[in-house]
């Protein structure tokens, strides 16, 4: 018994440890802007030959996770690819044609933009990431409680009543899966 109450509280302490990453914080997310007359390519894939997904413009700003694989050179230019995310799209981008911002305004109102993308998880029990728009609906996973998901777009997939909550679903991405959830249990409140 007392194993099994161990076990519980360690599976609990690094249950809770593992979602403070999660939690709602997107100022820590890296903000650059395009540094390229020509506009800067984003792909599907970190390699200079992958397909085109986007081609942003000089200038424009987009969100940058950590960079990937080894340093390369690229027209005399070196650098790393990167995941991105520009408006509903993710794909990479090579950084050597990205620059910092150096104004904490700048830097501030691009964070709020991309940040009006995510919502919270709100019931403590998490939230199923469905296949399709129904609550009947297989699910792809279950999104823990306080997590960030990132809704796609403003369209909607249908309005419902589900447990006595009105809302509608929506097209999210949680990570790397994208599916669809009931928006009714979102929240822009991270202590709701």
């Amino acid at each position: 018994m007392k194993k099994i109450l161990m076990l519980m509280s360690l599976f609990s302490a690094f249950t809770c440890w593992n979602l403070k990453g999660q939690d709602m914080n997107f100022t820590k997310t890296n903000y650059k802007y395009v540094d390229a007359q020509s506009g800067l390519v984003l792909r599907i894939k970190p390699d200079a030959n992958s397909s085109k997904i986007h081609t942003l413009n000089d200038k424009e700003a987009i969100m940058v996770f950590e960079p990937k694989g080894k340093k390369v050179t690229i027209n005399g230019k070196e650098g790393y690819w990167r995941k991105a995310y520009y408006k509903d799209k993710f794909g990479y981008v090579f950084d050597a044609y990205l620059k910092d911002y150096t104004n904490a305004q700048d830097k501030q109102i691009v964070a709020e933009k991309y940040a009006a993308n995510y919502y919270g998880v709100r019931p403590k029990s998490g939230l199923y990431l469905r296949i399709a728009p129904s609550q009947k609906s297989s699910a792809i996973l279950l999104m823990p409680y306080r997590s960030a998901v990132m809704l796609m777009d403003n369209k909607s997939y249908g309005e419902e009543i589900i447990e006595g909550k009105k809302g509608h679903w929506r097209q999210a991405r949680w990570e790397d899966k994208v599916g669809y959830v009931f928006d009714a249990y979102l929240t822009k409140n991270i202590n709701d």
